[in-house]
């Protein structure tokens, strides 16, 4: 059954096997597909805005252009999902695996990838401004012209220099801080994270032979 541009806003289909299905342009809004097989499923231009996709299987598929502010992906499964222009504003992906993801130009803002598996992933010109990757695993990952301004990258794995170096305004992202039990929050740490910055500063290796082109932030 068709139901590209369907409208199953608020359907509730947790474990379904949507598996290579055609939902472009659906309207899914506050849908419940938690654990639900949506492996190379085609959600283009999806609007899966607040929708339930915790422990969802979403590898392989295409996500670009898709609306999924304020979703709940934890645990998700989005290994090498296409995710061009992706809005992902405010949406918790804590623990998601986005190995190999594409990323670029997806729109991260205040989005939550706590503990999050980025390795290889391409978030070139990805909008991280105030995006939570504590114990995100980043390793090999492209930031090249990635928004850093204000990213917490407290605790972050297998992040180098280079990759740092690579994106824009990565001298206004958070790298030190501790957690606080009290209340329940990373803390900067002001002083060793400009520290940390001015190490970066200092570490001429490790700059780009061609500086990321920053001017589409303004």
């Amino acid at each position: 059954m068709p139901l590209g541009k369907a409208n199953l806003s608020k359907i509730d289909l947790p474990r379904a096997d949507l598996g290579g299905a055609n939902l472009g342009d659906a309207n899914l809004r506050d849908a419940n597909l938690e654990s639900a097989n949506l492996g190379y499923a085609n959600l283009y231009h999806a609007f899966l805005y607040a929708a339930n996709l915790r422990g969802a299987n979403l590898g392989d598929a295409n996500l670009g252009n898709a609306e999924l502010g304020f979703a709940k992906l934890n645990g998700a499964n989005l290994y090498s999902a296409i995710l061009h222009h992706a809005n992902f504003g405010y949406a918790k992906l804590n623990g998601a695996n986005l190995g190999y993801a594409k990323l670029i130009d997806a729109d991260l803002e205040s989005a939550f990838l706590h503990n999050a598996d980025l390795e290889s992933a391409n978030l070139y010109s990805a909008y991280l401004h105030n995006a939570y990757l504590y114990d995100a695993n980043l390793n090999s990952a492209d930031l090249g012209g990635a928004n850093l301004d204000s990213a917490y990258l407290i605790d972050t794995k297998n992040l180098t220099n280079s990759q740092i170096k690579s994106a824009c305004f990565w001298d206004k992202a958070y790298y030190k801080g501790h957690w606080d039990e009290k209340q329940l929050k990373y803390i900067i740490d002001e002083p060793a994270n400009k520290q940390y910055i001015e190490q970066l500063k200092q570490d001429k290796s490790s700059d780009p032979e061609t500086p990321p082109d920053c001017s589409r932030w303004g």
